[in-house]
């Protein structure tokens, strides 16, 4: 059979994932291994905090609620793979920078509800589908936008997203593009725990603190 030769330039067309179809509200269980594995990182990362970032420790949200995810994942047609689920249980999202703050500026977390309504918005916003790699687009209605990097420009993509098929973490590093950085949520947690133990970069940022805030510097800046 031969093989499928993209096309180029890509063809645009209406992103379907962008049009879910409607489905009901199910709270899915969580795999105990993911949930444990993901309360494993976040222990490291709070107790760092808390010890050497006390405000960023501060900023970290509440406990998400099962049902709030459910009701994401229906209206946005897409399943949030467990590590994402059992983070936003145990933190759901920020206020304030985040300790994911892969940038000059930080990235703020965001909430369940703010991951629908941002999908919504760059659904809106975006709803063409390049036929290309959804991982490489600047938006495709697949992924789920999780961080926020407010003080970048619109030519480079604002938002860390978790794509649905197959969890990898991916975010525009203003160099290379829009493309996946990291296999998992949990794979980024436990890259973040890391980092703040023993002062490794991620993707090259490395933590530091000022004033009681964690902030991640370049490393060629």
């Amino acid at each position: 059979m031969p093989a499928v030769v993209p096309t180029w330039p890509p063809v645009e067309r209406p992103d379907p994932n962008c049009s879910p179809a409607r489905r009901p509200i199910t709270v899915r269980p969580i795999d105990p291994a993911v949930k444990r594995a993901v309360d494993r990182q976040w222990r490291r990362i709070e107790r760092w905090l808390k010890a050497n970032a006390p405000r960023t420790y501060r900023a970290l949200g509440g406990p998400g609620r099962a049902r709030t995810i459910a009701v994401a994942e229906s209206q946005m047609g897409v399943d949030f793979p467990d590590d994402l689920r059992a983070s936003l249980l145990r933190h759901n999202g920020s206020r304030g920078h985040s300790v994911f703050g892969f940038w000059f500026t930080g990235a703020g977390a965001l909430t369940i509800r703010e991951i629908r309504d941002t999908w919504r918005w760059l659904c809106s916003w975006d709803r063409t589908d390049l036929g290309t790699d959804p991982a490489t687009e600047y938006w495709n209605g697949r992924m789920i936008p999780f961080l926020h990097f407010a003080d970048r420009d619109s030519e480079d993509m604002e938002y860390a997203v978790v794509d649905s098929a197959g969890g990898a973490v991916g975010w525009d590093d203003t160099i290379s593009g829009m493309g996946p950085r990291l296999p998992s949520s949990d794979a980024l947690l436990r890259a973040v725990a890391d980092a703040l133990e023993q002062g490794k970069e991620v993707d090259g940022w490395r933590p530091a603190v000022k004033r009681g805030v964690l902030r991640w510097d370049n490393v060629e800046s």
